[in-house]
């Protein structure tokens, strides 16, 4: 049997620590990869942005106006155009995106969303879609108008 130096002992189970090591990493790779590329693009999209209404109702006699602030915040480096728009609105309603019909911006931003209700619009409850669509899908809130 041979007897190793002080200086030698140890050496083997250190190099098979690290073989098994890499195994391990390889093995997990092996796994992880193809995981992520089957289920985290999924995931990935529906975390590149989020967006939202403030406030989300209100109240707007005819000959009247009112604004809300709509966010588009993002959950990573998301660097894609997102263009808001608007519809369900009831006939004599007008609904503006910094004083466009639609707007397209880089996120996060935040623009003012203005409603603008004129003598011919309808009394009632109506729900206003606002959607924000990028080459990666729609997303969409609503806002809650009440015409007295």
């Amino acid at each position: 049997m041979k007897r190793f130096h002080a200086d030698e002992r140890g050496v083997e189970p250190t190099v098979m620590k690290i073989l098994v090591g890499v195994i391990l990493v390889g093995i997990g790779l092996g796994v992880g990869i193809p995981l992520y590329l089957q289920l985290g693009g999924a995931a990935e999209s529906h975390l590149n942005y989020s967006l939202s209404v403030t406030p989300s109702e209100g109240s707007i006699p005819t000959e009247n106006s009112s604004t809300a602030n709509v966010s588009v915040d993002t959950f990573t480096d998301y660097n894609k155009s997102v263009t808001l728009a608007s519809s369900g609105a009831p006939e004599g309603v007008n609904v503006l995106f910094n004083e466009q019909q639609s707007y397209s911006d880089t996120p996060p931003f935040e623009v003012t969303m203005k409603i603008t209700v004129d003598s011919t619009a309808s009394s009632g409850t109506y729900t206003i879609n606002i959607k924000g669509t990028s080459e990666d899908g729609t997303k969409s809130t609503s806002y809650e108008l009440t015409i007295p």
